[in-house]
């Protein structure tokens, strides 16, 4: 991948995951082989899936003191460690954020019923899978539980989703 790009489509080994290769192709033009640039990268990822599990959060329960206490939960969590520290784990990262982009995507559409929306949830969501193939799972609980929240309370929903916030 440092040398030829053409790989990305020879591979067998790793042909289920372009968009990780993809980033690594970018990320090693820009930060060669220092790891200090990988290592800032991934924290940005961390950092910037706090922010959307905070704005999910808030879409699903309508409070700011809920969604401000579960992004804050997701960024002291100590499970994503390995996923921040290790480099060749920006997958998982890169991974949830697509796939947290792609149930606020689909929230959204279902709410206003925009096609555009339902595009931005297929294509974030292939990228999950294409960076991660296993966070493809993710979408469907949560998307059912806001399915779910039109019928009843949301207390009914703050224990599973937050055990699904804490399990990402």
């Amino acid at each position: 991948m440092q040398s030829d790009f053409s790989i990305l489509f020879q591979s067998e080994e790793e042909a289920t995951r372009w968009v990780l290769i993809f980033y690594y192709f970018l990320a090693y033009k820009f930060f060669g082989e220092d790891p200090a640039g990988y290592h800032t990268v991934n924290i940005l990822f961390h950092f910037f899936n706090s922010l959307l599990c905070a704005r999910l959060f808030q879409v699903l329960f309508r409070d700011s003191r809920v969604a401000a206490l579960s992004g804050f939960l997701f960024a002291i969590h100590c499970a994503p460690y390995e996923a921040v520290y290790w480099v060749t784990t920006a997958g998982l990262l890169m991974g949830t954020t697509f796939s947290l982009c792609a149930v606020l995507f689909s929230i959204h559409y279902w709410a206003a019923g925009r096609w555009h929306l339902m595009i931005g949830a297929i294509g974030t969501y292939a990228a999950a899978v294409l960076s991660y193939e296993t966070l493809g799972v993710v979408f469907l609980p949560i998307a059912f539980l806001w399915w779910k929240q039109k019928r009843f309370s949301r207390h009914y929903f703050i224990l599973p989703v937050a055990l699904i916030d804490v399990a990402s």
